[in-house]
């Protein structure tokens, strides 16, 4: 177990991440099926591509988060590697 105790924050974010992609991943099935239908076709799919819009930022938020934690986390494994 590391000395960190933040080190397992990577797991929740990878976490929030795949909820993100799955969520991203359902809104764009619903925008194909909406758009296959023809069902309100502007007004659905316009509220899909706004939804797809947040979640893409979403994941790049998230995915900018991880790699920031993991960069940090090798930081500090290589100072803790020094003090050994």
């Amino acid at each position: 177990m590391s000395d960190f105790p933040y080190i397992q924050e990577p797991e929740s974010l990878r976490l929030e991440l795949n909820q993100v992609r799955a969520a991203l991943k359902q809104a764009q099935e619903r925008t194909q099926k909406a758009e296959e239908q023809g069902i309100a076709e502007g007004r659905i799919v316009h509220k899909c591509n706004l939804r797809i819009e947040q979640l893409e930022v979403a994941l790049e938020h998230a995915q900018t988060i991880i790699k920031e934690h993991l960069r940090r986390i090798s930081e500090l494994e290589a100072v803790s590697d020094m003090d050994k």
